[in-house]
């Protein structure tokens, strides 16, 4: 007698779980299976946007981290590819598991323009408060400072010493390689001259332009750690670049590094945080 009737209970319980459309979760833990799952998205989005905009954009254009104003060029990128993330982010919890959008995102910014300033702003914040520069998002120039560049010794005409080398051999594992990030797999790290000895010499024997008269005639250098790959890549480019015969590639001085990850580049779930941000602060 029990028997029958547990099972028909069974089934009805096992039936009505099946017909549940996820559009009818209504508590957090129904939601956050597919929250986890949309913001896995936005990962892998805001790290790819980030690197389209380098290889698409910047090195067309010739834009590197060692322009004036790389800085407002980095912010804008951060700034776009934040919110596409959230937007990326945003649209996988409401269409593709067809959540409710006001459930998901309820913040108070309803207006296309208004969201994607207020995702900008966020991501720009966050990129800031987990270590990056906004000009790191750039290219590298291999006669310039590259985008990791963090800590640099005092450099002269001179190669650099064994405990100079030493020391450069930390920064690198810390930091990397300053033109292209490599951390990983880099048996050792060569002391890069920057700017290199052959620009300098180069700018030393030729007639000053007329805007070099304003500054100094021989530019203060550094060393930077810097990977073989990138020192051969730098070697190849000035062998050619003062040799009249020959025409340098424009893009040959301009080195991407979009999958050169940090922590910086690390996404925040913003349309599940701000609206619970909001709620604490309200209450």
């Amino acid at each position: 007698m029990w028997g029958p009737l547990a099972m028909s209970r069974l089934r009805h319980s096992a039936l009505a779980s099946a017909d549940k459309a996820p559009d009818s979760c209504s508590t957090l833990a129904d939601k956050l299976p597919y929250m986890v799952f949309s913001w896995g998205i936005g990962l892998v989005t805001f790290p790819s946007c980030l690197g389209l905009i380098q290889v698409l954009v910047f090195r067309p254009l010739r834009l590197t981290c060692a322009l004036w104003g790389s800085s407002l060029l980095g912010l804008c990128s951060v700034g776009v590819s934040g919110f596409a993330a959230s937007a990326v982010t945003t649209g996988c919890a409401a269409y593709l598991f067809k959540l409710d959008r006001d459930s998901v995102c309820s913040h108070k910014f309803s207006g296309l323009q208004e969201t994607a300033l207020l995702y900008g702003i966020c991501s720009s914040v966050v990129f800031l408060c987990l270590g990056g520069r906004f000009r790191s998002v750039l290219p590298s120039s291999l006669i310039h400072p590259g985008a990791f560049a963090r800590q640099g010794l005092s450099a002269t005409f001179s190669y650099a010493t064994a405990r100079k080398k030493r020391s450069l051999r930390v920064v690198g594992k810390r930091h990397g390689c300053h033109t292209c990030g490599r951390r990983w797999f880099v048996k050792d790290f060569i002391a890069d001259h920057q700017p290199p000895l052959a620009v300098v010499r180069e700018r030393m024997m030729r007639k000053p332009k007329w805007y070099e008269k304003f500054g100094q005639r021989s530019p203060k250098q550094a060393f930077y750690p810097q990977c073989t790959r990138c020192s051969d890549t730098q070697a190849a480019h000035l062998r050619y670049a003062f040799r009249a015969q020959y025409t340098t590639p424009k893009w040959r001085h301009i080195v991407t590094h979009p999958t050169a990850l940090r922590l910086y580049h690390l996404y925040l779930p913003l349309p599940f945080l701000i609206p619970v941000i909001e709620g604490f602060l309200a209450s």
